[in-house]
């Protein structure tokens, strides 16, 4: 279900007083909790980035507005110089949102009908 654009400047207001303050990325109060999807669909606008790091840790950037170039807390953390996964304008929607080529139920329909 697609948020309403006040859902979701909500949530970037939330994201850019975190990274003004240089807060962690918000999960919980004073800061969030942002809606489930919500730093996804901001990304994918163009936005924000999200960067994910070791135990789920997330750094947001902020692309837009007056806070531009701010970011959230970086990962503490050992180890976790590079994040294993990055959420941007430009990047791949996840496997279960893409359109697949072949499916076992394409192929069962395919099967049934010679």
């Amino acid at each position: 279900m697609p948020l309403t654009a006040e859902r979701l400047e909500r949530d970037f207001a939330l994201l850019e007083a975190a990274a003004a303050s240089g807060a962690r990325c918000p999960q919980n109060v004073p800061f969030g909790p942002l809606a489930a999807g919500a730093s996804t669909q901001l990304a994918r606008a163009g936005r924000i980035k999200v960067e994910l790091y070791v135990h789920n840790w997330r750094v947001v950037t902020i692309l837009d507005g007056p806070h531009k170039g701010r970011s959230t807390q970086p990962c503490p953390y050992g180890g976790s110089e590079k994040p294993y996964k990055v959420i941007e304008k430009d990047s791949a929607p996840p496997i279960s949102q893409r359109r697949q080529p072949w499916s076992p139920v394409a192929a069962l329909k395919e099967r049934a009908d010679r």
